[in-house]
């Protein structure tokens, strides 16, 4: 007699975990656009722009933001694999972030992106709760998950009230990120 093979993660758990993968893939593409425009005209001419954009926040910031997401796109991914699912890849482009002309155009996309993020984080959340799944026959989510998807969207919450205060928003908070 063998003993039974434990269920994979439900339909919704997946789809929303993907849809929390897609949402990293696409921050990491945005931060690119986000970091070309918040480059000054002067970094450029004298091309001594420091690796780390010291002297400019807003290019640091950005930086420092497609790192975190570039980081939770690899630890998703892995996460994904290990419990058997197949991590949807990053598109080639993604045209719901344009246009971006000017910084102003880079902060309020960077503030959107987080926004994005936190929604994708906030629907993971909930599909990993215990009333998710409540039929004993389905998996439970994967050991930490929930862990991981709280601190990722504080994350991406946190990273959101700072693009907010260096677009100087009249509202930096969001009650509940992600809803």
């Amino acid at each position: 007699m063998t003993a039974p093979t434990p269920a994979g993660p439900t339909a919704e758990l997946t789809t929303a975990w993907q849809a929390a993968l897609a949402a990293e893939h696409q921050a990491v593409f945005g931060y690119g656009l986000v970091q070309a425009h918040l480059v000054t005209e002067d970094d450029v001419i004298s091309n001594e722009v420091p690796d780390d954009f010291s002297g400019n926040p807003h290019a640091a910031l950005a930086r420092a933001c497609d790192t975190a997401h570039a980081a939770l796109v690899e630890s998703v991914s892995e996460a994904m694999l290990a419990v058997g699912l197949t991590p949807r890849g990053a598109l080639a482009d993604y045209p719901a972030l344009y246009p971006v002309t000017s910084a102003k155009d880079a902060l309020a996309l960077a503030a959107r992106m987080e926004d994005d993020c936190c929604s994708a984080w906030r629907g993971l959340y909930a599909a990993c709760t215990p009333e998710a799944a409540p039929n004993a026959d389905l998996a439970a989510p994967p050991t930490g998950l929930r862990d991981a998807t709280q601190q990722a969207l504080t994350a991406s919450a946190v990273r959101a009230l700072r693009w907010r205060k260096a677009m100087k928003a009249p509202q930096l908070t969001d009650a509940f990120p992600g809803l």
